[in-house]
C-alpha cells in the first residue's frame, strides 16, 4: 500500500463513522428555496452510501465561493469533530507525493 494510502487510512480509522445515505454534492446551486425555505435539494446523481463525514468534508472542499457557507453547513449538516482536518491532511500528503514523484513542476 502506498505511504500516503497507509496515512489516509490511519487517520480516518481512528475514528468509528456510521454509513448513511448522502447527496455527495451538497452546493448552493443544488438547494431551492420558496418563501425564504429550502423546497428542494436537486441533482442526486452522485449520492449514495459514504461515512457520516462525507457531504460536510465534500461540501467543503468543492465550494468554498461564499463567505457564509461554512456557517450554513455547520447549521444544516453539523460540523464532523476532525474530519475536514484529516480530509486536507491527506490532500497535502498526496500533493506531496505526487510531487516527489513527478519532479514538481518545471522537472
Amino acid at each position: 500500500m502506498p505511504i500516503v494510502a497507509e496515512r489516509a487510512h490511519a487517520m480516518l480509522s481512528a475514528h468509528k463513522h456510521e454509513i448513511k445515505f448522502t447527496h455527495n454534492q451538497m452546493r448552493p446551486k443544488n438547494i431551492l428555496f420558496k418563501d425564504g425555505h429550502i423546497s428542494a435539494i436537486i441533482n442526486w446523481a452522485h449520492s449514495g452510501w459514504f461515512p457520516e463525514y462525507w457531504e460536510y468534508t465534500t461540501a467543503m472542499t468543492t465550494y468554498n465561493r461564499r463567505q457564509d457557507w461554512n456557517a450554513i453547513l455547520d447549521n444544516a449538516i453539523g460540523r464532523p469533530p476532525c474530519e475536514l482536518a484529516i480530509i486536507e491532511k491527506f490532500r497535502r500528503l498526496l500533493t506531496m507525493d505526487l510531487h516527489e514523484h513527478f519532479g514538481g513542476a518545471g522537472a
